[in-house]
C-alpha cells in the first residue's frame, strides 16, 4: 500500500456555512463532469509526523476518466503504476518485478482514484467540504482506508495540488504543473505486458 501510495493521485479544517458545505459534492462533480482526459508532471514529496521530509519524487502522469491512469515516477528510482480500469500493475524496474491486483471500488486504494474514479462513489467514501472556491477537502468516512484526510486544490478546472494524510500520521504532497484537460492519449497508455524476465505477483 505505502508503494503505490509513492507511485503515484483531503480533510478536518474548520466548518464554513452549512449550504456551502451541502454544495460541495456538486461542485467537485462540476470540475471533473465534461473532462475526459487529464495529464502532466509532477512531483511529490513525504513528510514525517513532524513535518520532516523523509522523500521526493518526480515524473509524469496521464488520466483516462473513468478508472484508467498511468502514474510514472522518473526520479530518483523509475516505477510505474497503471490502472485499466480493471487491474492495477505496480512495475519496478530494479527490482525486475510487477505486483498486479484488482481495481476495487474502494476510492482511497490510490490517489490517482480520486480523479479518474467516479465522484459519486467519492462521495460515498468520503464527506466533503469546500473551505474556499479553490479547495476541496475530504474525511475518510472508514478507518479502514489508506488516508484519513485529503486536501484537493484546483486552479480553474486544473488540479493543482493533492495533499493526502495517512493513518500512519505522514503527509504527501503533490503538486501538478504542465496540466493539459481532454488532450490525446494513445489507448496502450493504460495497457502493461511484463517485459521478459520480469516477475509477475498476483495479489
Amino acid at each position: 500500500m505505502k508503494k503505490i501510495t509513492l507511485t503515484l493521485l483531503l480533510i478536518g479544517a474548520t466548518l464554513f456555512s452549512t449550504a456551502y458545505a451541502n454544495d460541495a459534492s456538486v461542485n467537485l462533480a462540476n470540475q471533473f463532469k465534461n473532462i475526459s482526459t487529464i495529464q502532466g508532471d509532477f512531483t511529490q514529496a513525504v513528510y514525517s509526523q513532524g513535518n520532516q521530509m523523509l522523500a521526493s519524487s518526480a515524473g509524469s502522469f496521464k488520466i483516462k476518466r473513468p478508472n484508467q491512469f498511468r502514474w510514472s515516477v522518473l526520479t530518483p528510482m523509475k516505477q510505474l503504476t497503471i490502472a485499466d480500469g480493471k487491474q492495477i500493475w505496480l512495475y519496478q524496474p530494479d527490482l525486475m518485478q510487477v505486483t498486479e491486483s484488482a481495481m476495487t471500488s474502494r476510492i482511497g486504494h490510490t490517489p490517482l482514484a480520486i480523479l479518474s474514479g467516479s465522484t459519486s462513489a467519492l462521495g460515498e467514501s468520503y464527506a466533503i467540504t469546500q473551505p474556499n472556491k479553490n479547495t476541496y477537502q475530504l474525511i475518510a468516512k472508514s478507518t479502514s482506508g489508506a488516508f484519513h484526510k485529503i486536501i484537493l486544490t484546483m486552479n480553474g478546472n486544473r488540479i493543482s495540488e493533492m495533499v493526502l494524510y495517512d493513518t500512519l500520521g505522514q503527509k504527501t504532497k503533490v503538486t501538478f504543473s504542465h496540466v493539459q484537460i481532454d488532450g490525446k492519449i494513445k489507448e496502450n497508455a493504460f495497457q502493461f505486458v511484463a517485459p521478459k524476465g520480469v516477475d509477475v505477483i498476483k495479489s
